[in-house]
């Protein structure tokens, strides 16, 4: 047990005050339940934070005396603390206390430039996609660097749902990860198999929309 808890402070120590990345949020521990946690966010070097893509009004700061990550205001005090119980350059596990108690968020984390290339290389990046079912069209449109805008149509032309979603595609294991905010496009990993006018996410086949 002593052994465990040495190689864990050796991994926080070892990263040292670089926290710069990009983090997409991997499942949530609460009251023992494992829950989805869609979340996507890229802290700059400098301090700055990226969350779905909109630069946030607070910097971060590595505690290292602490074993914190903190968010702060302009004003210099503390908006936000997230305690680290482990962090590697490709995960992240942090604890914090909630309105429901505390919770246990895990993370991947990603090199943002190699993140972006894998999407560029992706070969979905200017492409439109369309799903129609019974009841209307959901249509999906990839845009570069890393954005996806969905949009659901019901039958007769009303919009019933529209929003922008984040995603990065995983080469190696030929998976898409999307996370935003709506219902138009499910926050998920999803298996990707794109071949000509077929893009095949999870269970759902997209057919190429002009």
């Amino acid at each position: 047990m002593k052994s465990a808890i040495f190689l864990l402070w050796l991994c926080v120590a070892l990263v040292g005050a670089d926290l710069s990345g990009l983090y997409l949020g991997d499942y949530a521990v609460k009251k023992g339940k494992k829950e989805p946690f869609a979340f996507v966010a890229t802290c700059f070097k400098e301090g700055k934070i990226k969350f779905l893509g909109q630069i946030l009004p607070v910097t971060w700061r590595h505690n290292e005396a602490q074993k914190r990550f903190e968010l702060i205001r302009p004003d210099g005090t503390v908006a936000y603390v997230l305690n680290i119980v482990a962090l590697s350059p490709r995960a992240a596990t942090v604890t914090h206390r909630g309105e429901n108690g505390e919770e246990t968020l895990y993370f991947r984390r990603l090199d943002p430039q190699k993140a972006e290339q894998a999407n560029r290389q992706s070969g979905l990046i200017g492409t439109r996609w369309r799903h129609k079912t019974q009841n209307g069209v959901t249509t999906l449109a990839f845009k570069a660097p890393d954005e996806m805008a969905c949009k659901q149509v019901q039958n007769g032309g009303e919009v019933t749902t529209e929003s922008l979603v984040f995603w990065y595609y995983d080469p190696a294991k030929k998976s898409l990860y999307a996370a935003g905010m709506g219902e138009c496009f499910p926050s998920d990993t999803y298996t990707v198999s794109l071949g000509g006018d077929t893009l095949r996410l999870g269970d759902t086949t997209f057919r190429k929309a002009p």
